[in-house]
């Protein structure tokens, strides 16, 4: 980032200065949450997102990987492994997801009008 961060005008510093503060501001909020829900799976998936979107992949696979941790079924934590996956350029690994979050358990699914 430092080498690029050289070759970055005022406006793109500004871009990238407000997209690591707002990462930050979403990971807050998100811990905040995991306060007040500790047995949920949502605040880990927030938190694997908001490091998705910053290009933490490490940390994100890990906090994805906590909520299903809490609840096996967490349709939106295995997608979100998935989308890690096509991120990160590993084609087999996001085919391998793409069932099991394809085929949701018949709790997650609405019920009938």
């Amino acid at each position: 980032l430092n080498r690029n961060w050289e070759n970055m005008n005022d406006d793109d510093r500004r871009i990238v200065n407000r997209i690591f503060t707002n990462l930050a501001k979403a990971i807050a909020a998100s811990e905040a949450l995991q306060n007040r829900m500790p047995g949920s799976p949502i605040p880990d998936n927030l938190i694997g997102l908001a490091y998705l979107s910053g290009g933490k992949f490490d940390l994100a696979r890990k906090n994805f990987n906590l909520a299903l941790e809490k609840d096996p079924e967490f349709l939106v934590a295995r997608m979100n492994l998935a989308r890690l996956a096509v991120v990160e350029r590993r084609p087999d690994e996001a085919a391998a997801a793409a069932p099991a979050a394809a085929a949701p358990p018949p709790r997650w699914l609405p019920e009938p009008p």
